[in-house]
């Protein structure tokens, strides 16, 4: 299940996954942070991160922190860790679900972004019980297989945990701006 708001949409709440997820005698979930989120932080300020744009003709990724108002208070360009709060925060959740329900077990999947987290990043989870795998995202995260490191490849074979790729496609190009992506992003290539 994807869980968080979106900032693109749809939002995923869990009201909405349990209502769902018992009338389908659901037992056992993967909880994936939602493709680029937008997070009400405990003191109020709201996260968008990592939302991609074309800067001179390079692409840049964006950490933006809004006040409620939704007037900027910070923004950064690459920044380091980009779904780390977003992750941390699902995880939470995820714990406290597998407290208050016993008809459904919940497992993680954090989302990883290839080119900007680091490798501590990533080996904080693969001690956790409930990390079933990692997931990358190649259209929200703008990434190709190109992208991903050997370092994090060795990381997830020594700990033996998957990666689930977010692939997509179109049978036409529409022009608007996710042709490449799409089309570099094919399940085919990943597979191989």
């Amino acid at each position: 299940m994807n869980f968080g708001r979106n900032i693109f949409g749809p939002d995923s709440t869990i009201e909405d996954y349990l209502d769902n997820a018992h009338t389908k005698g659901i037992i056992r979930t993967i909880m994936i942070p939602t493709g680029t989120h937008e997070l009400k932080l405990p003191d109020g300020t709201i996260e968008k991160s990592c939302i991609w744009s074309k800067d001179y003709g390079k692409i840049a990724f964006r950490r933006i922190l809004l006040d409620e108002n939704k007037n900027i208070l910070e923004e950064q360009v690459n920044p380091t860790n980009p779904y780390s709060l977003m992750n941390t925060f699902c995880y939470n959740k995820l714990r406290e679900l597998n407290v208050e329900h016993d008809k459904i077990m919940f497992y993680f999947c954090p989302k990883l972004h290839p080119t900007l987290d680091e490798e501590s990043e990533i080996s904080k989870y693969l001690t956790l019980k409930e990390v079933v795998a990692f997931k990358i995202q190649g259209i929200s995260s703008y990434t190709t297989l190109k992208d991903v490191p050997a370092w994090l490849i060795d990381l997830l074979k020594t700990s033996d945990i998957p990666l689930m790729i977010h692939t997509d496609y179109r049978v036409k190009k529409r022009g608007d701006g996710l042709d490449r992506i799409i089309r570099n992003n094919k399940a085919s290539q990943w597979a191989k």
